[in-house]
């Protein structure tokens, strides 16, 4: 079974597992990224059409390739391994096999996490606050719609936290 995550404030949630915090974000990312509108944004942000499959993007980033397509999300390292989010089933995979806390599956959700990041950053940067977040109400019927960059920056301390590097702080 995976080690449980940290809550927020520092007190451990033992309801709450890796998968169960990767996941929700990962499925909106991929909700959103599969509208035609999106998929123009992302290829302005620097995603291509893959050459082998019809209507995957694909992208480079800090040393995984990331492939969103009809069904899935698969970031790929060539040391670490391959981190797939299904769609169908909201499965979250590592190597083949159910997500776990190993190190190398920690540091690819990581730098998938990051990516979509900082893709929500340029998002916001370009065309304001408003309209990200506005995206991503129109894909869920969630009232309360999951903010990516809160989420992503809340997973990305606690990733960090994982390998045991303390949280950073502002002062």
């Amino acid at each position: 079974m995976a080690e449980r995550l940290p809550s927020p404030t520092g007190d451990p949630d033992p309801d709450l597992t890796w998968t169960e915090q990767i996941v929700p974000i990962t499925r909106v990312a991929y909700d959103v990224w599969r509208q035609p509108g999106e998929r123009r944004r992302m290829r302005a942000y620097g995603f291509r059409p893959s050459a082998h499959k019809e209507g995957v993007l694909k992208r480079e980033w800090h040393q995984i390739t990331v492939r969103v397509g009809p069904n899935r999300i698969r970031a790929t390292h060539g040391e670490l391994g391959e981190l797939i989010f299904r769609n169908e089933d909201s499965a979250l995979l590592f190597n083949g096999k159910p997500f776990d806390d190993s190190p190398a599956a920690l540091e690819i959700a990581n730098l998938l996490v990051s990516l979509i990041n900082d893709y929500e950053r340029w998002v916001e940067v370009r065309e304001g606050r408003a309209s990200r977040l506005r995206r991503t109400r129109s894909v869920t019927s969630d009232p309360r719609p999951i903010n990516a960059i809160a989420e992503t920056r809340r997973l990305q301390r606690l990733l960090g936290t994982a390998w045991g590097r303390p949280p950073t702080r502002r002062r």
